[in-house]
This record gives structure tokens, sequence and C-alpha cells, in this order.
């Protein structure tokens, strides 16, 4: 073995393992759900009860990007093609013993406001005109703007329904949402 043969097996061995290890635990990772064009079931809760808290069931959501761009040198403007994806993530989870059918249209209505938040980011970034020197910016600039709102109105939508237990309000938003789902082309 030569002097450099000997330095790339010594500097490869560790990356090999490293990415063996790597690769395999992200494997080993549950893997986001993607809901298609359905309510969602008990079944879709599977993720460990966080203890440290009195709520009954918890929906966790994730809405993720990515696009590709073209360039043109006739323009200072970046053409972009986003694709949005709405996720449930593993780590959703319920009590068992307080599944009930008006648990599951809480939650719902908390999914539902993610479908609405991903179909409103789609339509302003595709809306959107965004400049070659900054577009990276300008894309997170506005995925962020639309997330905080819709991260803002799942808190408002838990605090003016006291999670689930105002059932006047529960019902006021379950209409609300609704409505907002058919606006945004999402039902």
């Amino acid at each position: 073995m030569t002097l450099a043969t000997s330095t790339i097996h010594r500097l490869l061995v560790p990356v090999i393992y490293w990415v063996l290890f790597f690769t395999t635990k992200l494997s080993a990772q549950p893997i986001d759900k993607i809901i298609p064009d359905r309510k969602l079931t008990w079944e879709d809760y599977r993720g460990e009860i966080e203890n440290n808290t009195d709520f009954w069931a918890k929906t966790h959501w994730a809405v993720t990007y990515k696009y590709s761009s073209k360039f043109s040198s006739r323009s200072d403007t970046a053409k972009l093609v986003f694709d949005v994806v709405l996720t449930l993530k593993p780590i959703s989870w319920v009590r068992p013993e307080k599944k009930s059918a008006r648990l599951l249209k809480h939650e719902q209505v908390h999914f539902d406001l993610a479908k609405i938040c991903a179909a409103e980011f789609k339509k302003k970034a595709a809306s959107s005109t965004f400049f070659k020197h900054n577009y990276r910016l300008r894309v997170d600039a506005v995925f962020k703007e639309i997330l905080n709102k819709y991260k803002a109105m799942q808190e408002l939508y838990d605090r003016e329904t006291n999670h689930m237990m105002n059932k006047g309000e529960q019902e006021r938003w379950e209409k609300k949402i609704a409505a907002m789902l058919v606006e945004a082309g999402v039902e």
C-alpha cells in the first residue's frame, strides 16, 4: 500500500462508517405521513403521548416546500416552480381513553388550518415576482409570514374554543374553516 493509498484509506473508512451509521439512524425514524384528500382518523395518531400536558390529543403537522428555478439573461426575475407538501407528523398522539368523534373533529380543524396554510403559500408563491439577487430570502420571508399567520390562528382556535369545550365556538370555527377550505380551493 502506498502512502497516498494509505492516507485515502484512513480518510475514507471513518467517512463510510459515519455514512452507514447516519443513514441507518435516518431510516429508523418514523416518516411524516401525507394525508391524501381524506379526513383524519384515530389511526393517524400513533405518537407517544406527551405526559407533561393536560391535552387529550395533539396534531403535529408540517408544511414544506421546494422549488426549481430558471433564469433568463434578459430579465432580473427568477422563474420559480414550487412543490408544496403538507404532512402529518408521526408524533401526533391521542389519549386512548379520550378518543371521541367530537375530539377528532376538533383535531381535524387543526389539520384543515394546515391545509389552508399550504394552499395559501402555494398560491402566493406562484403569483409573486422574485428577483435573481434575493429570491431565496424572499421565498423564505413569504413562507414564514404565512406559516406564522396560521400558527397564530391555531392558537386562537384553541383559545376561543377552549380546546373544544366551548361547543358554540367550536361549531363557529368548524363553519369558518369549512368556508376557508372552499375559498382556498382545497375542498
